[in-house]
């Protein structure tokens, strides 16, 4: 079972999914990125193992803090979004395209929210 911090049904009202079950199994993969995502950047164990990510569909929604809840929700529709629009593109120059690549409304909700630090 993989842990998400928001549930399906909120990215599909967020996203416009509409009602279909045809696009579940993307949406759970968007929740699965966007979850790693956040604990990635807060110091969480983001498990490097294959088997801690299971077949989309059997998602398990865990209680969380307010901000990474959101955050996760931000994230995950950055990375639904994404094909459709260029997010991150800061314009072009001389060495080419430049891309912006952080997801700046996600981030600034995950102030304070640091869990480690990289010390050893």
């Amino acid at each position: 079972m993989t842990d998400v911090y928001a549930s399906r049904a909120e990215l599909r009202a967020l996203v416009g999914a509409g009602a279909s079950t045809d696009l579940d199994t993307r949406l759970d993969w968007t929740l699965i990125a966007a979850t790693l995502w956040v604990r990635y950047k807060v110091g969480d164990d983001v498990g490097a193992d294959d088997a801690d990510i299971t077949t989309p569909g059997t998602l398990t929604v865990v209680a969380t803090t307010a901000a990474k809840h959101a955050a996760t929700l931000a994230a995950a529709t950055r990375f639904w979004k994404s094909p459709e629009v260029p997010f991150g593109v800061m314009g072009m120059g001389d060495y080419g395209v430049t891309v912006k690549t952080s997801i700046p409304e996600a981030e600034a909700l995950l102030v304070g929210q640091k869990s480690d630090f990289g010390f050893a």
